[in-house]
């Protein structure tokens, strides 16, 4: 089924193709890594670095399907946490991976980052 203007068809047909390639490279290349200096993580084409002294707090729920870093405000205006008993404010960064590689970051982490707050939720009752 076409429409009655072609060049919108062939613009449509062009950029569902490109979404098409865009979308896998992504995915394909998403992927975090744990150095002496930090945590990088690589979105795509996108890179994200985090220094181990702009992490206060690492969380990881009982389950080990949950992992937060209380991640350092650059802007304190909109920091997604604050506290004002300490004058904290930070941002939340959710860290995604596998289960099963949950316990091996975890680690990884803990022994670059010796002065690193790490937190075990209990799981909630509902």
């Amino acid at each position: 089924m076409a429409s009655s203007f072609p060049p919108l068809d062939i613009v449509a047909v062009i950029l569902m193709a490109a979404i098409a390639v865009i979308l896998p490279i992504f995915v394909v290349f998403s992927r975090y890594v744990v150095s002496k200096d930090g945590i990088t993580r690589y979105i795509g084409f996108f890179k994200e670095s985090i220094k181990y002294e702009d992490i206060y707090l690492m969380r990881v729920n009982s389950k080990k399907t949950i992992l937060l870093l209380y991640v350092k405000a650059q802007d304190e205006e909109k920091a997604q946490v604050r506290d004002e008993q300490t004058g904290l404010n930070a941002n939340l960064v959710q860290i995604y991976i596998a289960q099963e590689s949950m316990d091996e970051f975890i680690s990884a982490v803990k022994n670059n980052a010796k002065d690193l707050a790490f937190e075990i939720l209990p799981d909630s009752e509902a």
